[in-house]
């Protein structure tokens, strides 16, 4: 099972009657399900929601509000922009959760307990913007959420609670991200209650044990059949399942691969050579092991089987991805 910690006794019946004020900064999915929670909960007002401009989606570029926004403006909630319009607010606390923007001291003094982050990692491991994409990559069977005070250094302040999740073979950055979600949730829903209350303590962060997020960028998804192996293929798959995908070269044109996982052979084949497998499966020889693809996507084209990609280009059995 799950391990999780919060550095206290437990909640008492004190908050019988108590409403505990905060105002929340968020974003994208993650972020949402954590709002709604607190805001499904009595215990907690929720005064209002910040969150980023609407950003253009899509070819049209259609200005599109975050799920936070969009959420905030269903139960009708205040909706603000811009963190300095907080200046002057009372509140209790104030939740963060993937808000994408560093916020200046004076508004993490705001309010009268704390300014708390929810973040998708066990701190102090895997400090920065992409700590469950950065877990998939490197293979952990475990990762987890943090409840932190926020401070002026990224990811660096005190610990107040954590819970651990599994990660499980069927796991990308999308589930893992929305079972992540779901635990932080729920542990911020417990972890206010005790420090509003008194009976939970913050612990300091061990430097000595911090890690950092791998960067992404589009370029992050690319495939290096000279360096990469079966296995380290197919964690990026996981790690770049939503964005940005994973990808080579063929013919002069991008090729995504957008399904398959990684199987034994030859660890002497040639790097990047296309073959047809015994059992019929289509195969790339990668550094060690051989990627065993399902579905495809040429540039410019839809998502299409491998088999039936390899009707039309039958060239590609054979050829050197690069």
């Amino acid at each position: 099972m799950p391990k999780s910690k919060i550095t206290s006794n437990l909640v008492t019946n004190k908050l019988r009657g108590v409403r505990i004020s905060l105002f929340f900064m968020g974003s994208d999915e993650f972020a949402r399900v954590i709002l709604e929670r607190l805001q499904s909960d009595s215990l907690f007002e929720i005064l209002g929601v910040v969150v980023p401009p609407d950003a253009p989606v899509g070819r049209r570029a259609v200005l599109t509000p975050c799920p936070v926004k969009q959420f905030g403006l269903n139960v009708g909630l205040s909706i603000f922009e811009d963190p300095e319009s907080l200046k002057g607010r009372e509140m209790d606390f104030l939740v963060v959760a993937s808000y994408g923007r560093i916020l200046k001291r004076p508004i993490l003094e705001l309010p009268r307990y704390v300014a708390l982050n929810v973040h998708p990692s066990l701190l102090p491991l895997y400090r920065g913007a992409s700590p469950i994409q950065s877990a998939l990559l490197n293979g952990e069977v475990v990762s987890g959420v943090t409840i932190m005070q926020m401070i002026s250094r990224m990811d660096a302040g005190p610990i107040y609670a954590f819970s651990e999740v599994a990660i499980r073979t069927d796991h990308n950055a999308e589930n893992l991200r929305t079972e992540m979600a779901r635990c932080g949730a729920e542990l911020l829903a417990q972890t206010i209650p005790g420090i509003f209350e008194g009976s939970i303590e913050s612990k300091n962060q061990n430097e000595n044990q911090a890690t950092y997020c791998t960067k992404m960028d589009r370029l992050s998804g690319e495939i290096d059949w000279n360096h990469d192996s079966a296995i380290e293929v197919e964690r990026k798959w996981k790690a770049y399942f939503a964005w940005p995908g994973i990808y080579t070269t063929f013919k002069g044109k991008r090729l995504k691969l957008l399904s398959g996982h990684s199987g034994g052979g030859d660890e002497n084949g040639q790097a990047g050579k296309v073959m047809r497998l015994s059992e019929g499966s289509i195969g790339i020889q990668t550094r060690k092991g051989i990627l065993i693809l399902k579905e495809v996507q040429m540039e410019g084209k839809s998502p299409i089987s491998v088999q039936e990609f390899v009707r039309g280009q039958p060239d590609f059995i054979g050829s050197i991805l690069t």
